[in-house]
């Protein structure tokens, strides 16, 4: 699977005695992991590794029982505690498309057009982009603007990712703030045992991702792939989103 991350700290295993949260959590942060790799620049081998039959299926069902039940398993929203299937938060035509992912040339064709940045069609998944450059007029002239790369988001990230002592790789110098390295952090949180961390971070982080579907939505059926993931994210974020949040 493609790296976002090129150093991570070491971290000892945990105690066996809670294995059965230990495998839920591990569990949980492979679909991150996964969700972090989909929209992660990637070679043919590592889309065809991505999309194997076998570990696909695997893959939709993890996201079918996290639409319900959240990160590791408790979901902390009244609304949602009853079974949802995944269905209820996809289109039937974007549960199509997440059951047949695309081939690798039909994803490098999307690439090219969308995940490019200064072109028309651009619709760069990175949440400076789709939030407002800051807030405090103080730190800049472009208070209040967006969008614009480098917002108090990427700040805020590369910030973070230095406190976890996690490293990107190349490909997200330029942008700390992408989808993939914060679904990658929460698959790195869930990892080393953070779960409420990982639940706040996917909350806090997030929220940003109903103006990407909005964006994804103008590129109609070309993204329908790309906007059942984001779909499936925010099903997710809603288990641990109080009303006001979600």
């Amino acid at each position: 699977m493609t790296r976002i991350f090129t150093k991570r700290p070491y971290c000892e295993a945990q105690s066996t005695d809670q294995e059965e949260e230990d495998d839920a959590m591990e569990a949980d942060a492979a679909v991150f992991s996964k969700l972090a790799a989909l929209f992660a620049p990637v070679t043919q081998e590592e889309w065809k590794e991505l999309s194997a039959k076998t570990s696909w299926e695997s893959f939709v069902d993890d996201l079918r029982r996290m639409s319900s039940a959240g990160i590791a398993g408790e979901s902390e929203n009244p609304v949602l505690k009853r079974a949802m299937p995944l269905q209820e938060c996809l289109s039937q035509d974007e549960v199509r498309a997440l059951y047949a992912p695309p081939s690798f040339e039909e994803r490098s064709r999307f690439a090219a057009r969308h995940f490019t940045g200064g072109l028309p069609a651009s619709a760069l998944p990175i949440e400076s982009l789709y939030t407002v450059w800051t807030s405090d007029p103080r730190r800049s002239p472009f208070s209040e603007i967006k969008p614009m790369h480098r917002s108090d988001a990427a700040l805020y990230m590369s910030d973070l990712l230095a406190a976890l002592g996690l490293e990107p790789s190349d490909d997200y110098e330029l942008a700390p703030d992408h989808i993939s390295l914060e679904l990658a952090t929460v698959a790195a949180l869930l990892q080393d045992g953070m779960v409420e961390q990982a639940r706040s971070f996917l909350v806090e982080r997030f929220a940003w991702l109903t103006a990407y579907r909005s964006r994804l939505l103008e590129l109609g059926s070309d993204a329908l792939f790309f906007t059942a993931l984001v779909d499936a994210i925010l099903c997710i974020r809603a288990n641990h989103a109080s009303c006001d949040e979600a």
